[in-house]
């Protein structure tokens, strides 16, 4: 067995409820905040660590930066940025004059909710309309330094051409000279995770219906050829209904259809499927493992597999499950198959469906969101962030200004602004998205 040897960017810490390390600051790693992934040949590739999950609680990053100036800071004097249009913007306005611009300039930063290694994520209003989103802010001089900009666009690419109930989405993305911005749905029941730390554990009937909705995410995802490959606790959102979102997607993997197959190394290794774990390729299947660890977590309070990092390889690939007594035949049945082909979801969507875990669900009722969910946060209005961590919100949301980038580096983030309403109006991106993107 060919067992990758450990990777510096993915750690793990022992403790009853913890939350993996996947994010890191630049005084952790010399500025080298990236998971590295490496593909069986040898060859080695960067892997984004950038991406913060919307509901914030990486607490074990740290993003510093100093002289936290109002946002003004970014735009000029003024707090206007100057740009000069590009010929497709003014071809642009003369097609859709009544269209405004987007920028950071049309958003209110309520409070700061989550933080992590290149960025941070903020509660924000919409000015025009008060409508209230969360604003992923991450600094592009990071993202150059750690050689992760590919994988920012792929997040964005990928939630671009999602529209599902229980995946996040995605309205606007711009950009200034030292930051982009992503502005999605505020899901501010909090994360899976903030819930499970609270409580230890779930009871099943809570476990069934948040995994079931997963379940959908993930067959909708797969129908597009697409993999998550870091679903976990910390990466499933929650509405103030309790009907989750599935987030985070700088890790997933497009174009990969049915027996297709990958190597990169890359995700949360308590998550990680013993095929990725064993380098020897991987597809579909490894979401339908993490989905097993994601049972057990919600009803143990932890991963199956626990330790340092060298020994957790090793148990997820060869140690033995030890069921706790309290777990129902159908949750210990449904769980986990180290044998892909035998894997429940391997086989197609229907035998997760048909299962006896899942008997009390009526899909269809579920994905139009007509079930009531037997967990439902505290929520007290639409800008209520009682389910994030105080240590971010009560600091000091201010945006500040960045490190300005060089052309040749500037070119590096073209194409990244769209809009949702821009997006159903031309099917397309701005090529030349300076700072604002029209909608």
């Amino acid at each position: 067995m060919n067992i990758p040897k450990s990777s510096p960017a993915i750690s793990t810490k022992n403790s009853r409820r913890r939350k993996p390390q996947l994010y890191f600051s630049e005084e952790e790693d010399n500025g080298r905040a990236d998971d590295i992934k490496k593909s069986h040949d040898g060859t080695e590739e960067n892997l984004s660590q950038a991406f913060l999950t919307m509901s914030g609680l990486n607490e074990r990053n740290s993003f510093n930066e100093d002289n936290r100036n109002s946002i003004d800071g970014q735009f000029g004097m003024k707090g206007e940025m100057l740009v000069k249009p590009a010929p497709e913007e003014m071809e642009a306005n003369t097609l859709y004059p009544q269209r405004s611009r987007v920028s950071m300039a049309d958003f209110e930063i309520l409070k700061m909710i989550g933080k992590g290694g290149y960025g941070s994520v903020y509660q924000v209003k919409k000015k025009d309309d008060g409508r209230i989103y969360a604003m992923k802010v991450l600094r592009k001089d990071f993202l150059i330094k750690t050689r992760n900009v590919e994988y920012t666009k792929t997040e964005k690419d990928v939630l671009i051409n999602i529209d599902h109930p229980f995946i996040v989405k995605l309205h606007y993305t711009f950009q200034n000279e030292s930051k982009l911005c992503m502005v999605m749905d505020l899901l501010n029941g909090g994360q899976v995770f903030y819930h499970l730390r609270k409580s230890l554990m779930f009871n099943e009937k809570t476990a069934v219906f948040f995994t079931a909705q997963v379940v959908l995410a993930i067959e909708h995802l797969h129908a597009l050829d697409i993999i998550h490959r870091d679903l976990k606790p910390e990466n499933i959102l929650l509405d103030s209904r309790g009907n989750i979102s599935l987030t985070d997607f700088g890790l997933s993997k497009e174009a990969m259809g049915d027996g297709k197959r990958t190597d990169t190394f890359c995700g949360t290794i308590e998550y990680m499927s013993p095929e990725m774990i064993k380098g020897e390729g991987y597809g579909k299947p490894t979401d339908w493992w993490s989905v097993g660890i994601l049972i057990w977590d919600m009803l143990a309070g932890k991963p199956p597999f626990e330790g340092k990092e060298n020994s957790l390889r090793k148990l997820i690939c060869n140690g033995k499950l030890n069921v706790p007594k309290y777990f129902s035949a159908a949750a210990a049945d449904l769980l986990l198959n180290r044998d892909e082909g035998r894997r429940m979801g391997s086989r197609g969507i229907a035998e997760i469906k048909e299962h006896k875990f899942f008997k009390d669900i009526n899909w269809r009722q579920l994905a139009s969101c007509e079930l009531v969910s037997p967990f439902r946060p505290n929520v007290y209005g639409d800008d209520d962030t009682s389910n994030f961590s105080e240590e971010f919100t009560k600091q000091n949301c201010a945006i500040t200004p960045g490190v300005r980038l060089t052309d040749s580096q500037e070119d590096l983030f073209k194409g990244f602004s769209w809009s949702h309403s821009y997006h159903d109006q031309r099917m397309t991106h701005d090529d030349d998205d300076d700072e604002e993107i029209e909608t």
